[in-house]
């Protein structure tokens, strides 16, 4: 982009038409659950979800947006351990997060309408009102949700195991 430099990703399965509705998964990155997981926040098993998802229908497109200054998740100062199941998060009501946030939008639908894609049917467990995707030429036309699996717990034995591997 050449807003602020960034890059973003892009995946494409199958031919896209403009007339036709496209499954799509915005992501934005998030390197703690993207890469390692992170138990509170496994966005990860999303963008995973998203892609058997698109793989199943045989097209579909996955927009990484990339997000300047993020990661620092990983690393809390001690002592700051949040209630469990509250994310931190910069209020809605910073200006800072609104100004990106608005250019995420902005750059993610002109990425999509740069690649085809007019139609859309959101895979997401949220559903958004995007007021300006019109001024782009797109449409959201359904909100599809993303079942995510739970895991089963791991044996005992097997546990056991990894914790003396740890050890080490």
């Amino acid at each position: 982009t050449d807003v602020d430099d960034g890059e973003h990703v892009v995946l494409v399965k199958g031919d896209l038409n403009a007339d036709e509705p496209v499954l799509v998964r915005a992501h934005a990155e998030f390197l703690p659950g993207d890469v390692f997981r992170m138990a509170e926040r496994n966005t990860a098993a999303l963008l995973h979800e998203a892609m058997k998802a698109i793989a199943k229908e045989g097209r579909g497109v996955v927009l990484y947006l990339r997000r300047e200054g993020r990661g620092a998740e990983i690393v809390q100062p001690s002592g700051t351990r949040r209630p469990a199941g509250r994310r931190a998060r910069t209020p809605s009501t910073d200006p800072t997060t609104q100004e990106r946030d608005f250019r995420e939008y902005g750059i993610g639908a002109q990425i999509l309408r740069d690649i085809g894609v007019r139609k859309i049917r959101l895979l997401s467990n949220f559903p958004r009102n995007l007021v300006s995707l019109p001024g782009y030429g797109l449409e959201i036309l359904e909100c599809v949700p993303l079942t995510l699996r739970t895991p089963k717990p791991p044996r005992r034995a097997a546990a056991a195991r990894r914790v003396r591997l740890h050890a080490r």
